[in-house]
């Protein structure tokens, strides 16, 4: 008998529709329509973060693991295209 966790009540499509739901709802549809942010992007200097040598490494790291799990996703197809032949 499994245990009651946060996996099995993912599995129930209806209460994630009634969630979403529920959300729709509590949304003000009455606010005014003013798109302007409360700060002003132009001044952050983003260079600081993204020319970091960490950053850089983690970039890499991630573009690594990505191919690795795109050449297992394909290898798998792979696999499944030769069993169905």
């Amino acid at each position: 008998m499994s245990s009651w966790n946060f996996i099995n009540w993912c599995n129930y499509p209806h209460l994630k529709n009634l969630l979403l739901i529920y959300g729709f709802g509590q949304v003000d549809w009455s606010a005014q329509n003013d798109s302007k942010l409360p700060i002003d992007l132009s001044k952050i200097d983003l260079s600081r973060f993204f020319n970091n040598t960490y950053v850089n490494i983690f970039m890499m790291i991630n573009v690594v693991l990505g191919l690795m799990l795109l050449d297992r996703y394909l290898a798998s197809k792979k696999k499944n295209i030769q069993k169905e032949a």
